[in-house]
């Protein structure tokens, strides 16, 4: 999985450097991250055991090149910081909260079709593959006991040695969506399925999957 997300990295930075025909451009936006849990076949609720990092924010740059008529190819390279946080015990002013974040690079390879307004508008429609690496996250448990001199609230790594950590650090998923242009501005909205289970685990029928919507506002040049 390493040598695959290595190379689709190699390759998005072989497509940004290509010709003049090629726009380069930034996004930011909004990631909400979802995390479906299954045992044989069979959905499980996750919430009141693990924290999803939900909410988060999204920074990468980007590149589109026409390949015949309307239809194009975007791939980019994103920074997603994702976090979240659930309190389970409240009680005679104390309480438990488990915050959660997560770290990822992802490289996203798509397919698009435009859909012309006008000399400065466009409609368009994108789908395929997102390689995804996770660079760090954890989960803490704070109390809302004082803690002594020399304590430490409890916290945990999402990620590490394969045999230790409770998530792997790679996953592809697959998606798409659609998005409007006008001038050099671009609004996208899209949904990735994760295809690989993200969690370590040598139950059979166990499977943890990383799902997500986004929305990015970008500038291209």
């Amino acid at each position: 999985m390493k040598k695959v997300f290595k190379a689709a990295l190699v390759a998005a930075m072989v497509l940004v450097s290509v010709g003049a025909s090629a726009q380069i451009g930034i996004n930011v936006g909004y990631v909400n991250t979802n995390r479906d849990m299954s045992y044989d076949g069979r959905s499980m609720d996750v919430s009141d055991e693990l924290v999803n990092p939900n909410n988060g924010l999204l920074v990468g740059v980007s590149g589109d090149m026409a390949i015949q008529g309307n239809l194009g190819m975007s791939w980019g390279l994103n920074y997603t910081y994702s976090f979240g946080s659930k309190t389970l015990v409240e009680l005679l002013g104390m309480s438990v909260k488990i915050k959660s974040n997560d770290h990822y690079l992802d490289v996203p390879v798509r397919l698009t079709y435009a859909f012309p307004l006008s000399d400065d508008m466009k409609l368009f429609a994108f789908a395929g593959p997102k390689f995804v690496c996770a660079l760090a996250g954890s989960t803490k448990e704070i109390s809302g006991i004082e803690l002594e001199e020399g304590e430490e609230n409890e916290s945990e790594k999402h990620y590490g040695k394969e045999d230790e950590a409770p998530f792997k650090r790679f996953d592809i998923k697959v998606g798409g969506g659609l998005g409007f242009q006008y001038g050099k501005y671009n609004l996208k909205a899209g949904y990735d399925l994760g295809l690989l289970n993200a969690a370590n685990t040598s139950q059979d029928g166990f499977k943890f999957k990383s799902n997500q919507f986004y929305v990015t506002l970008g500038l291209t040049f």
